[in-house]
């Protein structure tokens, strides 16, 4: 039962973002090329620190 309840709320979390993605691309308030953007950025920027951040940090 724990674990459909983390994998629901991850879910409904998942399901309000791509609403409000989708709210703010039909009203034109963010730009045709966002996506262009953002995935730029996950490939050249959020990968690269994900990988590396773990490492840079030094635990006592």
């Amino acid at each position: 039962m724990e674990m459909f309840l983390l994998v629901s709320e991850q879910l409904l979390m998942m399901l309000i973002l791509m609403a409000v993605g989708f709210i703010l691309s039909k009203r034109k308030i963010i730009p045709e090329n966002a996506g262009t953007v953002v995935s730029k950025l996950e490939n050249y920027v959020f990968a690269p620190a994900l990988i590396w951040l773990p490492n840079l940090i030094i635990v006592p």
